[in-house]
């Protein structure tokens, strides 16, 4: 009866680790280790943003279009009444002196009635002179009113003669003639005989936005450029600065004036591009300012002009 009972046991022992087997596919559970303390990582600065690049200060130079004139201007020339040329005596490029005689207005009645003139005051002095001593005081007093009169006759005669006349200012040259002999002049028109001016200097009129005005000065140090000189360069300084804007009023610009240095010939009216020094070492940006590929035209005998900082 054990034995059977004991066999019983066995088989049903049988029976559950079949079953125990068959649930676990054939794994073995493994006691779970307990779980390891999290490890937590000090916290670390966050990484610092790549530094913003400070504004751009403004450039150290200011460029401006402008041209070369004379020193003295362009002076322009034509008569003071109506009449035609008679002769015009100079021709473009021409030296001329001060109060030299340019051109004519045509006919001999001007220098007639100055002559007329003359010899009404010479007869006028003449009975002043022959009165006798014992003239009346009103007599002398007529005839010294006469002398008079013939004075200023004269001299009005003189004043008519003289607009029939074109007279040099200045010490320079002819720059342009614009009027031919025959044609008619007056001082409504608004065309010149001539135009004239003092080349022994030369200077630039520059044209700068008002944006830029704030840091102009008289005296500050300027480069000009002239597209036309290909590789050159010239030198000058600020001499004048207008005391008005002018422009429309959305591109208004002041007139700056700039002396250059030495005696270059240069031709008046000739463009040229002005970069005027108002910071320090302004000339050194300006050379930093020109790309690379400019420079290299300038060395191959080109025109070219730095870039506008910022």
């Amino acid at each position: 009866m054990l034995q059977r009972l004991l066999l019983l046991l066995a088989a049903a022992a049988m029976i559950f680790t079949g079953v125990w087997w068959l649930y676990t596919g054939g794994h073995i559970p493994r006691r779970a280790s307990p779980p390891s303390p999290a490890v937590v990582a000090p916290a670390m600065p966050p990484a610092p943003s790549p530094a913003r690049p400070a504004p751009g200060s403004p450039a150290a130079w200011i460029a401006a279009p402008g041209q070369v004139e004379p020193w003295s201007g362009e002076i322009r020339l034509g008569f003071a009444m109506e009449g035609i040329i008679g002769a015009v005596g100079v021709a473009e490029g021409d030296t001329v002196r001060q109060g030299q005689i340019l051109a004519r207005l045509a006919g001999e009645e001007f220098q007639a009635r100055v002559a007329a003139a003359g010899q009404a005051l010479a007869a006028s002095e003449a009975r002043l002179d022959d009165l006798p001593s014992s003239a009346g005081k009103k007599e002398r007093q007529d005839a010294k009113t006469a002398v008079d009169a013939a004075r200023a006759a004269l001299a009005a005669a003189q004043a008519q003669a003289e607009k029939a006349v074109l007279r040099s200012p200045i010490n320079g040259r002819v720059l342009r003639s614009f009027r031919r002999p025959g044609e008619v002049v007056s001082p409504s028109r608004d065309t010149p005989v001539l135009t004239v001016g003092d080349t022994s200097r030369l200077r630039v009129r520059v044209a700068v936005p008002e944006c830029d005005i704030a840091r102009l000065a008289v005296g500050q140090r300027a480069v000009l450029i002239p597209p036309a000189f290909a590789g050159r360069r010239f030198t000058g300084s600020v001499s004048h600065l207008a005391p008005s804007l002018r422009g429309p009023k959305n591109a208004r610009s002041l007139d700056v004036v700039i002396a250059l240095d030495g005696t270059p010939h240069l031709p008046i009216g000739l463009a040229v591009q002005a970069y005027i020094i108002v910071g320090p070492g302004g000339e050194k940006e300006l050379e930093q300012g020109m790309p690379r590929g400019e420079k290299e035209k300038e060395k191959r005998g080109s025109a070219p002009g730095p870039r506008r900082g910022t």
